[in-house]
């Protein structure tokens, strides 16, 4: 028996702004790469505005959620529910 586990990606705040634009471009490239071979999730904040991203691929298909709103140091989180206006 094979058993397949979905990878799972956290980067935060201090990744996403250490980083110049370009390295997170190549970033998002490289996962969305890895998510056309193998399931994986990426979850995340401060790459394009402070809100909890859930990107993620299963079996090669492309999903974006947002999730929560951030404070961007990670002192609070609100979690969204869905269809919620988030803006």
């Amino acid at each position: 028996m094979v058993i397949a586990i979905a990878k799972s990606l956290w980067n935060t705040f201090l990744l996403n702004f250490q980083m110049p634009i370009e390295a997170r471009k190549y970033l998002l490239k490289t996962i969305e790469a890895i998510g056309r071979e193998r399931d994986v999730f990426h979850i995340y904040n401060n790459i394009q505005d402070q809100y909890l991203h859930l990107d993620f691929f299963e079996n090669g298909m492309e999903s974006n959620e947002t999730i929560a709103k951030t404070d961007g140091h990670g002192r609070w989180f609100k979690w969204l529910k869905k269809g919620e206006d988030f803006k």
